[in-house]
């Protein structure tokens, strides 16, 4: 999942909320191991206070797709991965 949020007031709440369900990499970047219900819950939470010029990206990676992972960060585990921006 992925965030572009101009209000830092509702920024920061979404910022909150996506480290208590999902790994973070950056300010605006977590990656989050969900059953569709949760996943669904917590899109329709974040999405409700955003704006007209606010984002909010969430990429499923297929389990058969081959992803690279860089870096000396938390590796990924195995098997359905969400990527939410």
């Amino acid at each position: 999942m992925a965030y572009d949020i101009a209000d830092e007031r509702h920024r920061r709440r979404c910022r909150r909320q996506l480290r208590g369900l999902a790994e973070g990499y950056q300010k605006s970047v977590f990656e989050l191991q969900a059953q569709r219900e949760l996943l669904t819950a917590a899109l329709a939470e974040l999405a409700r206070p955003l704006e007209g010029r606010d984002s909010l990206l969430a990429a499923r990676v297929l389990p058969f797709a081959h992803a690279w992972q860089l870096g000396r960060g938390p590796q990924s585990p195995a098997g359905d991965l969400i990527v939410i921006c």
